[in-house]
């Protein structure tokens, strides 16, 4: 049932519908998409989330983002290896190849997936000099070892196949574990890394590498979306704010994911209830049809850029930069010492974008 106080706002638009909700930051009631409708829907129709998330809707979102946000900013970074005319770059780029179950380096000009997860205190197998050989032979690929990978990755492994694409990158199997130069390479240039994924999935869900990616498999979510008819072939649906849902998790509360969350161009975020596609325009979901409408800005879930930190040219670089400390000494991280590398991406990307201003005031 809805219940809502005197005096909620209602909205109405001729092109994006009819919604109202208690505050900015509650649930909307929609109307819910019909079969009807489909093809015309308004931007404020609602769509109803299953138990089980439709690969197909998240390929269409990627391929919507790639094809209508070619001029805003939403295109992977291309230089992310360091070469003769670039040699600010990575000096190496692993991925797991999802198809032949590899762990290789990345061939010229890769299409890659990244993870944004929590290690938590859960055991992860890891990338070694002693491991390292495993991975090149297949030792992925064998049945008997799949239960030494942490569900959430190998959760990933299964939606990159699932949606068409071949490579991922996963800090613990990508990154030489005990090999202090790589390590020290792969945390500079974590700007790099997540910024040249053509897609980050966020796993927001749960508290450690355990925990999946809820909707991916069949009872590993708890839809909370209501549905409620109120007349005849007329029924209305919830619809949740995706910073709502993510604000309690204890992701956001992670100094490591803090970067993650903030570098990366496009981002598939699994909350426990429902996905979320987020690109430096628009925030799209399960719930929602604004997809629709893919160069429109959501008033209801808002765009995907509101951190100036990431648009440039930055118009107050300052204000970003300091934003950005607020929010990062809000997070908790294992060890203090931690610090300086979990914002070791985000400090060099306002270098690597000229943003002078940030460290002449700060030096001040």
């Amino acid at each position: 049932m809805f219940t809502f106080t005197q005096g909620s706002p209602i909205s109405w638009n001729p092109t994006k519908g009819f919604h109202f909700s208690d505050t900015n930051d509650s649930e909307r009631v929609v109307f819910l998409q019909s079969a009807q409708s489909a093809a015309t829907h308004p931007a404020w129709m609602g769509r109803s989330v299953q138990p089980i998330i439709d690969p197909a809707l998240i390929k269409k979102w990627l391929f919507t983002c790639e094809e209508s946000h070619k001029d805003r900013q939403c295109c992977p970074e291309k230089h992310i290896l360091a070469t003769k005319d670039h040699p600010s770059g990575l000096k190496t780029l692993r991925v797991i190849d999802v198809v032949d179950r590899l762990i290789i380096t990345a061939p010229p000009s890769c299409r890659y997936v990244a993870l944004s997860y929590q290690w938590g205190q859960g055991k992860s197998l890891l990338l070694t000099s002693h491991t390292k050989t495993w991975f090149a032979n297949g030792f992925l690929s064998q049945d008997i070892y799949q239960e030494l990978i942490p569900r959430t990755i190998r959760d990933a492994m299964t939606l990159v196949s699932t949606i068409g694409e071949r490579y991922l990158w996963v800090d613990s199997l990508c990154l030489m574990q005990d090999d202090a130069a790589d390590m020290a390479d792969g945390i500079k240039h974590m700007d790099l890394i997540y910024q040249g994924a053509i897609l980050t999935i966020i796993a927001a869900s749960g508290t450690d590498n355990n925990a999946g990616l809820p909707g991916l498999h069949p009872r590993t979510r708890q839809v909370t979306q209501i549905l409620a008819q109120v007349k005849p072939g007329v029924i209305m649906a919830t619809a949740s704010p995706l910073y709502r849902l993510l604000k309690d998790t204890r992701y956001m509360s992670r100094g490591w994911t803090c970067q993650e969350l903030l570098l990366s161009r496009r981002c598939l975020i699994f909350t426990p209830s429902q996905v979320f596609f987020r690109c430096r325009v628009s925030i799209w979901s399960e719930d929602t049809c604004f997809d629709a409408f893919p160069r429109s800005t959501n008033p209801h879930t808002g765009g995907g850029a509101e951190h100036t930190l990431l648009v440039s040219p930055n118009p107050k670089p300052y204000t970003s930069y300091v934003f950005t400390l607020y929010e990062f000494n809000n997070r908790d991280l294992s060890h203090e010492s931690d610090a300086q590398d979990a914002m070791a991406g985000i400090l060099r990307h306002l270098v690597m974008v000229r943003v002078e201003r940030v460290y002449e005031r700060v030096d001040a």
